[in-house]
Parts: structure tokens; sequence; C-alpha cells
């Protein structure tokens, strides 16, 4: 090779990967002559590293895989594993570049599923050594409107009905719930797909009165049963959550309770499943004070779609 001066070399624009360049290592001590490629040179500018990949299947992740990881998921929903045993604070900064409305739904070695990463959307997805969670979640909902919730056949409360008021003609539908006795309320609905398999929902009621009331307060509790593939319909519900709603004695206005505790979704929950809400309305409880029917507007369910 002829020694030339650096600004008389041939410009080389498209440099591979596993090309060289010549470095001096330790310049101020004892220099020593070395190579070093353009990926490791990379690397070294971008210490994360970042790896572009579009799939064809399910991509498992190691933990020494990039941290940057750019992947399409090319015209299917593809299932991305994170790897087992992480150490505390591994992450990986997972980016869906596809051009169409398909989903990276991103899991643990074990199948449960920690985020879902929409097209155009980058998430991060962190270990704290015992499990990964997703960075920035946010709290999405679902709404039942009275329409949506049935009567249990079993000590039921009464029948989706409508209210109208007399000069504006608002029209609500409604079910309510006597205040003779306790009355039970059935509402089904799947898991949506960013549902991070918490085992938890949170609820919100919206309520009234047809009548003045005597107390302000009504008590309710509320059970949750997740079904997965070839599960017998047969299933007791281990955990409940109660709450107590307060309004004001007046008929005809809209109340809107306090958020629940988190309610525990016994059996499966995971994206997908099969979910029987129930609701109960406690009259005998002495933390119900109304002693009046109460109508039910609505329920509004909270879940997480990650850490928040």
């Amino acid at each position: 090779m002829a020694w030339k001066k650096l600004t008389a070399l041939t410009e080389e624009t498209s440099p591979g990967l596993s090309d060289i360049l010549y470095m001096v290592k330790n310049p101020s001590t004892t220099p020593l002559d070395r190579k070093v490629t353009f990926q490791s040179f990379k690397n070294l500018i971008s210490p994360a590293g970042r790896r572009s990949l579009t799939l064809s299947g399910t991509l498992a992740l190691t933990d020494t895989d990039l941290n940057e990881q750019f992947l399409n998921p090319d015209g299917a929903e593809r299932i991305v594993t994170l790897p087992a045993g992480a150490t505390d604070n591994h992450y990986f900064n997972i980016h869906n570049t596809g051009t169409s409305m398909y989903n990276l739904v991103v899991q643990t070695s074990g199948g449960v599923t920690v985020g879902l990463v929409t097209m155009k959307q980058g998430k991060t997805f962190r270990s704290d050594a015992s499990t990964w969670y997703c960075e920035g979640g946010q709290y999405k909902t679902i709404w039942l409107p009275a329409g949506v919730i049935k009567p249990r056949l079993n000590t039921g409360c009464n029948d989706v009905a409508t209210y109208e008021t007399a000069t504006n003609y608002q029209n609500f539908d409604y079910i309510l719930f006597p205040d003779s006795g306790i009355s039970n309320a059935v509402a089904t609905f799947l898991l949506p797909p960013d549902y991070i398999a918490s085992s938890v929902l949170y609820a919100k009621l919206f309520w009234g009165f047809p009548a003045t009331a005597t107390g302000t307060d009504t008590y309710w509790a509320f059970k949750a049963y997740g079904y997965s593939h070839d599960v017998a319909l047969e299933q007791a519900f281990s955990s409940t959550r109660h709450l107590t709603a307060a309004g004001v004695t007046t008929a005809n206005k809209m109340f809107i309770s306090a958020l629940t505790s988190s309610i525990t979704i016994d059996g499966t929950a995971t994206p997908g499943c099969y979910i029987n809400f129930q609701l109960q309305r406690l009259p005998g409880n002495a933390n119900d004070t109304a002693a009046q029917d109460v109508r039910l507007y609505g329920v509004l369910l909270y879940y997480a779609t990650g850490r928040v």
C-alpha cells in the first residue's frame, strides 16, 4: 500500500460494518497500533446498540441482545419474548417499525403479556430482577352501560329500563337494585389486547336514586373471574372488593362513585380472556344508609397497560 496524505485518499461513502479503521491505543502513555471494525465503533458511540429486524415469527430476546430493538412485524401480529432471569434494571426499548396495523406482543418467557407495541410506537420494558414491566404505562377504560349489564338469574336485580326527564326528555337506561334485599348483576367482556396481565381491575359506579332517599350511601361488592380455553364453567369466586358509594338524598341526580381499590380477577387474567364480572348491592349492610332503591346507569372499569 502506497503512503499518501489523508486528504489524498479516495473517500469511502458506504463502509461496511466489517470494514476497519486505524487507531492508536493509549496515545498519551504507551501508544499501540490497533484496528477497529465499524461495528465496534458503532457500538462505542451508541452503547445501547441497535438492531433492526423484519420478523417472520416469534422473536426470543436474550440477555446479550442489543437494548434498542427496531422490529417490523411484517404483516402479522408477532410475539417478542423477554429473557428469563434478567438482572435488575436490565431494559429493552422495543420499537414497532411496521407500516400496517399489526402489533408486537411483548411477553415474559413464561408467556405472560407485559405490553403491546403498536405501529410506529416504542415502549421500554425493564426488569427489577424478579419481573418484567412496561414503563410509562397508562390506565385505559372499559365502559359497561346499563344495557349490557344483566340481572343474575339467582337473586338478580331488575332488568334494564329507561327513565326520561319531564322537560327536556333526556333518556337514561338503568338497572334497578331494590332496597328490599341483596341483588346481583352480571356483565361479560374480553380483556383487551393491551391488558398487562396484572390480574386486577378498578371500577367506578354511575348511579342515582329514583326517589328521595333517607341516607346518602350505598354499599356494593365486586367479583370477577377470567376464563381461558378448556376451563369448566363452574368456578368459585375467591376474591371480593367492597365500595361505599356516596351521593345525596335527592332523587333523579347522577352520582359518580370514587374508584374502588383493586378488584382481583380470579382464574386467568390475560389478554383475550372471557371475564365474568359480577356486582352486588348490599342494602342490609350498615354502610348502606340510603333506604331507597338505586338506579345503576353504568360501570366504568379501569385497567393498566404498564407500570403506572
